[in-house]
């Protein structure tokens, strides 16, 4: 049977970005197996990595890379890439790939491939076969779908504007990949 109970430990680790305090706009997320964590800093335009324990401690940043506003973290299921938003004041976006070593942390920038403007949100699906992209403002406000070759690389795009959407900011798989969720900070969630 399963503990039911979740142990949550108060312990600060000083991060690369903003002299060492998080901000209010921080990207999260883990590599698929579990021994990274990456922040994205939209205030300090940096993206670390820090090595994980057994016992869910950290170790302190294995290296940083230079993202600017990096708004959305999206680790690829089975190839060591996390995806970030690159976004470029006043309105173009990129998707920035981040190759990863899990066992040292380390992290480098990969390529980096212009897509529609004003992104936020990223996510990709659990085959590894697509990237999907939210658009908040701009020309096109809705979603796009990168394909993603075997090595991880966009292949081309297709745009889906959302009729009569908001804000889209967000969007996320169900775990099978069979569906697409996307969040609108002014009209809900799109299915």
């Amino acid at each position: 049977m399963r503990n039911s109970t979740l142990a949550v430990s108060a312990t600060n680790y000083a991060t690369a970005g903003n002299g060492g305090q998080l901000t209010a706009e921080v990207a999260a997320s883990a590599s698929p197996d579990g021994k990274l964590l990456f922040l994205g800093h939209n205030t300090s335009d940096i993206v670390e990595a820090f090595r994980t324990n057994p016992d869910g401690t950290l170790v302190l940043p294995g290296s940083t890379v230079v993202s600017r506003l990096p708004l959305s973290l999206a680790p690829h299921p089975t190839l060591s890439i996390v995806y970030t938003v690159d976004l470029v004041r006043p309105a173009s976006c990129n998707i920035q790939a981040i190759g990863y070593d899990s066992g040292t942390g380390a992290i480098s920038l990969g390529a980096s491939v212009p897509i529609a403007t004003e992104c936020r949100g990223l996510a990709v699906d659990p085959s590894g076969s697509y990237l999907v992209s939210a658009h908040i403002l701009g020309s096109m406000v809705g979603i796009q779908v990168h394909a993603l070759d075997g090595t991880g690389a966009l292949t081309s795009s297709t745009s889906y504007p959302i009729a009569g959407a908001g804000r889209p900011d967000d969007v996320v798989f169900d775990p099978t990949g069979s569906f697409l969720y996307v969040g609108d900070l002014d009209n809900g969630i799109y299915a």
